[in-house]
């Protein structure tokens, strides 16, 4: 039995707003190819929104009120009509709206981004652009706000990841200019109290440092009102089964994920080079894996001295002498390790490259262990940390166009939190959100594990301290006009990044959806209290405190076993009674009514401590309420 924490002493955030989400304001927009919501539509996706008791829907938004062949403003046309009815859902479900005041910078300014010709932008003339992109944040503020009585449009989001990238000076002081005008407009038109100013939406938290940068400039770092950044789990979770020696494996997922390290070779010496594999496909029957087309290429490869992953062109290095690498081919794999050996003379060579290339073009996860290099009559293998008992410690693992990987992780909680302390550590005080974020090394968003995994995310959030957190996405939804396919979730323009398919393809949402609709309903906004859990293995916790007093518990068990468990709580809860609702993707059972799951068991006398068990994949939260 697993023993956890709760330290309830003192809180960790005394105000925190709740477990928010991207979700766009798209319902009903016009679209070039007609892929519209009925009216019937666009109620049922925000009902479930609100089902869920949503607290923070970030939304796209751009100057759809420009009328580009006439040159004129028109705050009634039929986009903005959509979106207005949009905001009065959100609304009537007490949703704050966390509005993104544009999208890229400069590139909304100065007509440069994929967003169009930007009605801001007087050629050769940056000062005024930007002017003009502040005039357009106020009169924004007044339309939706001030005449039309939005008044839960309470955030402007300034841009999204207007960093590209690391350490762009230049693009920095562009994002600079246009919050700096955007702020005074609004204070010269008296608008400023309407509003929080919510930046920089980095895409790079596990540095934070667009928001170091800004921490440190003068002129800005205390006109953001938010702090915020983010970054994406981008490694799959390591489990047991796959752990053959030491204490983690690689897991590569699309073709170009690779893995290397550098190894000193004795010129004409011969050489034995082993390594364990397995091949999970997660759109592939595994009975049919016989189908797959690729490769897996391992072995010994040219050490060209380069200090990024080894690769060429996309694909491996040539091989250090004749026969030092080998092409495993998918049909060779089964969801079982399997051992390769190569048997090889190092001629001339006196160094090499040891490692892996992943080239199965099914999406999927290959898994590696035990990559041995040894001279033959030798069993001792000259590869450091050849059985990953050191973690990753010696071996450079990659990460290329945001999804072709290698690593792994054993527990994702503890990057979640670091992440997230290291952006609250740049806030000056602020608070701080954690803007975006999911587990996205598979894009298949009807996994059992992906409830639990973003479930832990949220938990690790919370105990780190954030105000705030916003999944990406709530629901799949239909980009108007876009027709773009792409490596991040784009089919035709419809983003398939949420907790349920664009509801014209399914009313049926994923199994993640009831999980995410828990702590969405039962974890309270504004006002209400954290306290800090501590777990062990994958098995994490944390409790919250409504402004009503409701406490709230949650457990999340992110790894394929069941787990048992023993909460103790620092500080007394009072004899409370805890209802029970238990997502467990195994019993889960999707359908059109999308309904909350409901309670099943009731904990009294709760006082200091609370022991259960909870499925693999599960989450339980455990409550005071009684809805």
């Amino acid at each position: 039995m697993k023993e956890l924490k709760i330290v309830n002493s003192t809180p960790v955030q005394e105000d925190f707003w709740g477990n928010g989400a991207v979700y766009h304001g798209y319902a009903g927009m016009p679209d070039n190819s007609g892929r519209i919501y009925s009216d019937e539509l666009c109620v049922l996706e925000a009902e479930r929104a609100a089902k869920m008791k949503l607290k923070i829907a970030r939304t796209f938004y751009k100057w759809w009120a420009w009328d580009e062949k006439t040159n004129t403003w028109d705050w009634n046309n039929n986009i903005m009509t959509a979106f207005y009815k949009w905001l009065k859902r959100m609304k009537d479900a007490n949703i704050t709206v966390a509005l993104n005041a544009g999208w890229c910078c400069p590139g909304d300014i100065d007509s440069s981004s994929w967003n169009g010709k930007s009605p801001f932008m007087v050629q050769g003339d940056w000062e005024k652009s930007v002017q003009n992109y502040a005039d357009w944040v106020s009169e924004t503020v007044r339309q939706l706000i001030e005449i039309r009585g939005f008044t839960n449009i309470k955030i402007l989001v300034m841009f999204t990841e207007p960093n590209h990238g690391f350490g762009n000076l230049n693009f920095y002081n562009c994002w600079a200019d246009a919050v700096k005008a955007a702020h005074e407009t609004l204070v010269h038109n008296n608008q400023r109290h309407l509003v929080k100013l919510m930046g920089s939406n980095e895409g790079s938290g596990i540095t934070s440092e667009m928001l170091k940068w800004l921490s440190e400039n003068d002129e800005i770092k205390d006109v953001i009102d938010i702090y915020s950044s983010h970054t994406y789990e981008r490694l799959a979770i390591i489990g047991n089964k796959h752990i053959k020696t030491g204490k983690t494996a690689i897991s590569m997922l699309l073709a170009g994920a690779r893995f290397r390290q550098t190894v000193k070779l004795k010129p004409n010496t011969d050489y034995v080079v082993s390594i364990d594999v397995l091949f999970h496909p997660s759109s592939v029957d595994p009975a049919n894996i016989a189908s797959l087309n690729g490769n897996i290429h391992f072995g010994v490869f040219v050490d060209n001295g380069r200090n990024d992953i080894h690769a060429t062109g996309g694909g491996p290095e040539k091989p250090v002498a004749n026969g030092s690498t080998y092409s495993i081919r998918a049909d060779e794999l089964g969801e079982e390790y399997k051992r390769f050996t190569l048997h090889f003379n190092s001629g001339d060579a006196k160094s090499g490259i040891i490692g892996g290339f992943h080239d199965i073009s099914t999406q999927g996860i290959s898994y590696v262990d035990n990559l041995t290099l040894r001279e033959v009559g030798s069993n001792i293998s000259i590869v450091p940390n050849w059985d990953f008992s050191d973690s990753y410690n010696n071996w450079d693992c990659t990460i290329g166009n945001g999804m072709t990987l290698a690593g792994g992780t054993n527990d994702a909680y503890y990057d979640w939190y670091k992440w997230t302390k290291l952006g609250i550590s740049y806030s000056n005080n602020h608070p701080f959100c954690y803007d975006e974020y999911d587990s996205i090394y598979d894009r298949d968003h009807s996994r059992d594990s992906h409830g639990a995994e973003i479930v832990t995310a949220a938990i690790a959030m919370m105990n780190a301290g954030a105000q705030s957190s916003l999944l990406w996405t709530l629901f799949d939804q239909q980009w108007p006009n876009n027709h773009a396919t792409t490596h991040d979730a784009f089919v035709d323009g419809d983003q398939r990044a949420g907790l349920m398919p664009v509801l014209t393809r399914s009313l049926i949402p994923h199994k993640s959806y009831y999980a995410f609709a828990l702590i969405s309903r039962y974890i309270e906004g504004e006002g209400t209290k954290v306290y800090e859990g501590f777990g062990e293995n994958n098995l994490h916790t944390t409790m919250s405190v409504s402004p009503d007093g409701d406490i709230t518990l949650v457990v999340v068990n992110c790894k394929d076993e069941d787990d048992e468990f023993m909460i103790s709580f620092e500080k007394t809860l009072g004899d409370v009674s805890l209802n029970r609702h238990l997502f467990n993707p195994a019993t889960c059972l999707p359908d059109e009514k999308a309904e909350i799951i409901m309670a099943d068991k009731t904990f009294k006398n709760i006082s200091t401590s609370l022991a259960d068990e909870i499925p693999a994949f599960g989450v339980a939260v455990y409550t005071t309420m009684n809805d």
